[in-house]
């Protein structure tokens, strides 16, 4: 150890070494000192080849001599035997606590309800789409049967019917978005956590958006997007020891995630505007006619839209499911 090696100061209740461009370095529990590092109680700080331990305030040789160094500012000099190759016991084992993403990965079980409800939506679409066909044949076979005929009758009868099954699955699906829009938020907020185990550093949109964003109006059909895009990005980043590129900002935005929210809100502004057509008890003929061919394509991107949904919610739910206890 040279004379100018290294020095050990305080500074007010902490007690620092700095290497001073020695030729064998200092350590600090096996890490090399660059420029300076702070020492707790228990630290052992090598000098080349002589180590110490902090002892309260005072510097102990680790060795079998047991000589003390004072702090008081400038190179620790020792007042007993120095021993030229001391054991150095290893720094004590440190726990991780950053979950992994066996911790924290999207149950399969909770995609599967997601994507399971969105097909049944997508039943529920189709099934609706059959009806409003049907009302629109049966209301023009009661247009072109003769008043008062037994045609006329059967046709509004049949009519009538349809428009009452129309509603009644209607009624059932608007039900349905209930838990659909309660798991998709549950399980956006697991990808979320999912992504955070496999991204350390920093990210735009934190834990509180993969909620509060879908309870924004019309800010939603923007923010949501933005959130699951992020996720998206992560999800299918490249990863290495468990943790993704770095670069994952760069990847692209997933399409199906893009054409889902278009569709979405198209769909809804459309199918808004096709029921008040078809309620509408002033409407015409022709009126009621274009009520129904807004509400079937109204019908046909909603529905396009749940599928959409369902292929995003798979794909990466897929990639950020926990890895099996078994797998070795």
């Amino acid at each position: 150890m040279s004379s100018s090696h290294a020095e050990v100061v305080r500074r007010g209740g902490t007690i620092v070494v700095r290497d001073l461009n020695s030729t064998n370095g200092t350590s600090v529990n096996g890490v090399t000192v660059d420029g300076e590092a702070t020492l707790s109680p228990g630290s052992i700080v090598q000098f080349g080849l002589v180590a110490y331990m902090l002892n309260g305030t005072d510097l102990v040789e680790a060795g079998a001599g047991g000589g003390r160094t004072q702090i008081v500012g400038g190179a620790p000099k020792s007042t007993g035997t120095t021993t030229q190759n001391p054991t150095v016991p290893p720094p004590p084992p440190t726990t991780s606590t950053t979950p992994t993403l066996a911790d924290v990965g999207v149950s399969p079980g909770l995609g599967t309800w997601t994507k399971g409800l969105l097909w049944g939506y997508v039943a529920l679409l189709a099934f609706t789409t059959l009806a409003t066909i049907l009302i629109f044949v049966y209301f023009e076979q009661y247009m072109s049967a003769p008043i008062g005929s037994q045609s006329e009758f059967d046709a509004a009868n049949s009519w009538n019917s349809w428009e009452n099954v129309y509603n009644v699955v209607y009624l059932i699906a608007v039900l349905l978005t209930i838990p659909i829009g309660i798991l998709l938020i549950v399980w956006a907020h697991r990808a979320h956590r999912a992504t955070d185990a496999l991204n350390h550093g920093q990210r735009k949109w934190g834990h509180g958006w993969s909620i509060g964003a879908w309870f924004i109006p019309i800010a939603n059909y923007i923010l949501v997007p933005l959130v699951l895009s992020e996720i998206h990005k992560i999800a299918s980043a490249q990863r290495t020891n468990g943790t993704v590129d770095p670069e994952w900002p760069r990847s692209k935005v997933s399409a199906p995630l893009i054409m889902w929210f278009v569709f979405y809100a198209v769909g809804g502004v459309t199918l808004f505007i096709g029921n008040a057509a078809l309620s509408d008890d002033f409407a015409t003929a022709d009126s009621y006619r274009g009520g129904l061919i807004i509400t079937l394509i109204a019908l046909g991107i909603t529905a396009a839209a749940s599928l959409l949904a369902a292929s995003f919610i798979k794909d990466v739910s897929t990639k950020l499911e926990a890895p099996l206890a078994t797998n070795n």
